[in-house]
C-alpha cells in the first residue's frame, strides 16, 4: 500500500501537468517534493520505529532520525522552488543513497517496521524503488 502511495505522490503531479500541457519537469520535481515531505514527517511520527533501523552500536539514534527528518523536509520544500530545485535534487539523491544501508540493515535484521520484516523480499522491492526515485529525481529536478 505504501509503495502505491509513494508512486502516486511522485508521478501524479507530472502526469497532471502533462495532461494540462504544462511543465512536466516541474511536476516531476513537485512529486519528489511531496514524497520527501511525507518521508520527513515520518521521521517525527515514527521515530521509535525508525531507530530500530540502526545497529545497537550507533549512538544518538533518535537524534539521527530527527536530523535526517529535517533534512528530508528541507529538501522536499526546496524541490517546490525552481531557484533551489537542482540543489535539492542533488541533496535528495544523496539522501536516497546514504539512507539505503539503514533499510538494508532493517531487512537483514527483519525489523518489524515498514515491511522490513519481509527480509530479502522487502529488498527486492525497496532497492528497485530507490533506483527509480534516484532516476526520477535526477531526470526532473537535477537535469530538468
Amino acid at each position: 500500500m505504501l509503495l502505491i502511495v509513494i508512486l502516486a505522490l511522485v508521478t501524479g503531479p507530472a502526469l497532471v501537468l502533462k495532461l494540462l500541457g504544462r511543465d512536466v519537469n516541474a511536476g516531476g520535481a513537485i512529486g519528489m517534493g511531496l514524497a520527501f515531505l511525507m518521508f520527513g514527517v515520518g521521521h517525527f511520527v515514527l521515530t521509535d520505529e525508525m531507530t530500530m533501523l540502526f545497529p545497537e552500536w550507533v549512538p544518538l539514534k533518535r537524534e539521527i532520525v530527527w536530523i535526517t527528518g529535517v533534512m528530508e523536509l528541507v529538501a522536499g520544500i526546496a524541490l517546490f522552488l525552481p531557484k533551489y530545485r537542482k540543489w535539492a535534487g542533488w541533496a535528495a539523491i544523496g539522501m536516497l543513497v546514504a539512507f539505503l544501508p539503514a533499510n538494508i540493515y532493517g531487512a537483514i535484521e527483519q525489523v518489524p517496521f515498514g515491511g522490513h520484516e519481509g527480509g530479502m523480499a522487502y529488498l527486492a522491492i525497496r532497492i528497485p524503488l530507490q533506483i527509480f526515485l534516484i532516476g526520477w529525481t535526477w531526470r526532473f529536478a537535477v537535469r530538468g
